[in-house]
């Protein structure tokens, strides 16, 4: 049977409609986890036809699951991953296995932030950045900085975690003492922070033709130096000067890692007239990012990029036109999740189209350090004003409570 293999995924969002999207395409579809309490929940994963537990970390172990998976009569049409840090790995099995043609090599450099900034060296797209490893006293490392404020992340770091900022050379040290503590033999890399309004792009590159799928504009909540996107706007009639120069930029950048086939979502800032690059993923964006596009344009951007990778032909023409504003929601409490009041009352507001809220009762949340702390989104729509969407979910947002108790044991 024609089969995609999946190599970890989310309960919810991007990488969990690609399962879903791969069995409404008419494959077979294979989970491999290293989460347990999915294996003991699979009755919550319909879309997923075999689960399998394994190490995912471990390179030879996936491939020896797979090895079994076409001996026992799977025909290997993918092999894929939509979230870190399983990308490049599912890619380079995905050409080993299937004779795919992914650039898993640009892959692993996207997954390595400080790689990324070696590989864009030169251009006018990078930042000031240098590295601590550890090797040097503190001290030297932060008189080499010049520019504050830094913005101070771990090379493989996702959604937000981990990364965060100073303003002085005193927070900077205070900072690396933090991050070091936590990771004591990892590298921290120490970047120039860009000020200005940044902007999320879906890209999918087929065989060197890069087509930019969507343009999101970011919108950010601030909180105890970290960074986390709490809105995002769904750009479906960009500025045609904004357009050319970011079309112009996601060009050089593609090109200058030597991307030529695959999915990946680039992160940007305007300065001026210049663009920087904040960082770049080699996946679709996760979240509420596929229900976002789909809305705008009526395009499932995780089926077109399952699509691209078993070689059928691709379709990113838009359908529809409709303007889309998603709303995070976070807590300003740190413990066990109690209930969740005001759904009903937040999905009547006019123009909203999904509320989405992520944990369950006895699950512990916490205050935001990183995007995994947003518990709750809403999107909404609407075909003649953006203004209009980001006002009604923002609004719907508003209604979600969550209660919160401050100690006691998580789920």
């Amino acid at each position: 049977m024609e089969t995609i293999v999946f190599l970890g995924c989310q309960r919810s969002g991007s990488s969990r409609e690609a399962i879903q999207a791969a069995k409404e395409l008419g494959y077979h579809t294979v989970l491999l986890t290293d989460r347990k309490s999915f294996v003991e929940e699979a009755r919550d994963f319909p879309d997923v036809d075999e689960m399998i537990y394994t190490d995912l970390a471990h390179e030879a172990k996936v491939r020896r699951v797979i090895q079994s998976l076409r001996n026992n009569g799977r025909d290997l049409q993918a092999i894929t991953s939509f979230v870190e840090p399983n990308v490049s790995r599912a890619a380079r099995l995905h050409n080993q296995f299937c004779g795919g043609r992914l650039s898993a090599n640009a892959m692993a450099v996207m997954e390595d932030k400080v790689k990324t900034r070696a590989a864009l060296a030169g251009t006018p797209y990078n930042v000031r950045y240098l590295v601590y490893d550890g090797r040097r006293p503190i001290e030297q490392v932060v008189r080499r900085i010049g520019w504050y404020p830094v913005v101070m992340k771990r090379p493989g770091s996702a959604g937000s975690k981990d990364v965060i900022r100073a303003f002085s050379p005193q927070q900077c040290r205070h900072r690396i003492r933090q991050l070091t503590a936590k990771h004591p033999f990892g590298r921290i890399l120490i970047e120039e922070y860009i000020r200005g309004p940044q902007y999320l792009v879906e890209v999918l590159v087929q065989r060197r033709t890069i087509h930019i799928v969507a343009i999101v504009e970011q919108h950010m909540l601030k909180h105890e130096g970290r960074m986390i996107v709490a809105g995002y706007a769904v750009l479906i009639r960009p500025p045609r000067e904004l357009l050319d120069s970011l079309r112009e930029a996601v060009k050089d950048v593609v090109m200058k890692l030597g991307f030529e086939h695959g999915p990946c979502h680039i992160e940007l800032r305007r300065r001026g007239d210049a663009w920087k690059v904040i960082e770049i993923n080699p996946r679709m964006s996760g979240s509420a990012m596929n229900r976002m596009i789909e809305l705008a344009y009526g395009v499932n951007l995780a089926e077109q990029t399952l699509k691209l990778m078993v070689g059928q032909s691709i379709d990113l023409r838009g359908r529809t036109r409709q303007h889309v504003y998603t709303q995070f929601v976070t807590v300003n409490q740190t413990g066990i999740l109690e209930s969740v009041e005001g759904r009903a009352r937040a999905e009547r507001v006019p123009g909203v189209r999904v509320v989405s809220i992520k944990p369950r009762k006895g699950d512990k949340v916490q205050r935001p350090k990183s995007m995994g702390h947003r518990y709750a989104y809403v999107i909404a729509s609407d075909e003649d004003s953006l203004d209009f969407a980001r006002e009604a979910a923002a609004r719907a947002a508003g209604y979600l409570h969550f209660t919160v108790r401050e100690s006691g044991r998580a789920r």
